[in-house]
């Protein structure tokens, strides 16, 4: 399977993934799995920003994603409230659709495996480990191709960008999500490249700023996953 093949919220979830341990190691993930439906769902023409950042639905046709259609149902309920992304982002926050829509889905089609482990016969312990590397290993030489080069990159990267170099908490992490995906040296030498990618476009500037908004918010009361 290409990344081509994966949506946002699937490319994003899967470099949240420690591939050693089978845990996902963002206390953010839901925060970034929602900035990237709305994405999508921008790229896609289902939603629009105005100049003033709000978001618009210019569209209800279903896009044939569950996790999509999920959250465009949720966007669209209140079509005449011109709102913010980092209001949606909070909103469409759903640990719902993580465990039973993104996660089957990947596991359905051969890339993660669910194991479930007991210890003194109470406590279970979830975790997903990779099957098949290849779909993650296409995404991470996309952004390596990215941020080694100095051209322009496409929407999509850019965007995917954007939302792993703000997914955390900046008190505590310099390149954000992008340690999970990088060595130290790399990404030192890739932190100014990224910041420039991310804001090459209105979408990835917008969705950055505003999952970093978020999580600024909520930052003192972080969630485990």
């Amino acid at each position: 399977m290409a990344d081509q093949e994966l949506t946002l919220q699937e490319e994003f979830l899967l470099l949240c993934l420690n591939d050693q341990t089978g845990k996902f190691e963002s206390r953010w993930l839901h925060h970034g799995l929602s900035a990237a439906a709305l994405a999508e769902l921008l790229l896609r023409d289902r939603l629009s920003l105005d100049p003033n950042g709000l978001v618009h639905v210019k569209s209800t046709a279903p896009t044939g994603d569950e996790a999509l259609d999920s959250a465009l149902a949720r966007v669209a309920e209140r079509p005449d409230a011109a709102l913010s992304l980092a209001h949606w982002i909070n909103t469409l926050e759903d640990e719902t659709t993580f465990h039973h829509t993104l996660l089957p889905r990947l596991i359905h089609r051969g890339i993660l495996r669910k194991d479930e482990d007991r210890f003194l016969l109470i406590f279970r312990e979830t975790t997903y480990p990779t099957l098949s590397a290849a779909p993650e290993e296409h995404v991470r030489q996309r952004l390596r191709t990215a941020l080694a080069g100095s051209g322009p990159v496409d929407e999509r990267t850019a965007i995917l960008i954007s939302l792993l170099s703000h997914a955390e908490d900046r008190r505590f992490a310099d390149g954000g999500l992008l340690r999970l995906v990088f060595s130290p040296d790399e990404l030192s030498h890739y932190l100014a490249r990224a910041a420039e990618i991310s804001a090459s476009t209105p979408i990835s500037l917008a969705l950055g700023n505003a999952l970093q908004d978020c999580i600024t918010a909520d930052s003192g009361h972080p969630r485990g996953h």
